[in-house]
């Protein structure tokens, strides 16, 4: 297995981006910022929810579609994977997830933590598909 298990398909892929308070970036659309601070949309493209420390959550309104790969590594340090089982709940179970990831892992205030995981949910729900899978 190596490091982790890589996958190869067609994929879609949904961005959301956490900009603290205190960013000194923010004037550069998302889309020109450094490696590692950026994802591939214009703010046109995004929904942006503004919370009440300030913090900006922008979530992609469609995803990327496209070839693509990825590997999913042991869990080391404070990294993690999660996997989703394609259930009747599964939009339910996201929006919790996030909820929590949000403000536990990214200290967003509850309340904007769960208007962000419901918006992701719903971007989910309305764009990407588990044909098959439910």
């Amino acid at each position: 297995m190596g490091n982790g298990l890589q996958f190869t398909a067609k994929s879609k892929k949904l961005c959301v981006l956490v900009e603290p308070p205190a960013y000194t970036e923010k004037h550069v659309e998302p889309l020109n910022r450094k490696e590692g601070e950026s994802i591939p949309y214009s703010e046109s493209e995004l929904e942006i929810i503004k919370g009440i420390d300030q913090t900006r959550i922008m979530v992609s309104r469609e995803p990327k579609e496209g070839p693509g790969s990825f590997t999913v590594l042991k869990p080391a340090g404070s990294g993690f994977s999660v996997v989703f089982n394609a259930l009747p709940d599964i939009h339910q179970k996201l929006s919790a997830f996030f909820k929590y990831s949000l403000n536990l892992e990214r200290r967003i205030p509850l309340w904007d933590a769960e208007k962000a995981a419901q918006l992701i949910s719903r971007t989910v729900e309305k764009t990407l598909s588990f044909q098959g899978a439910l």
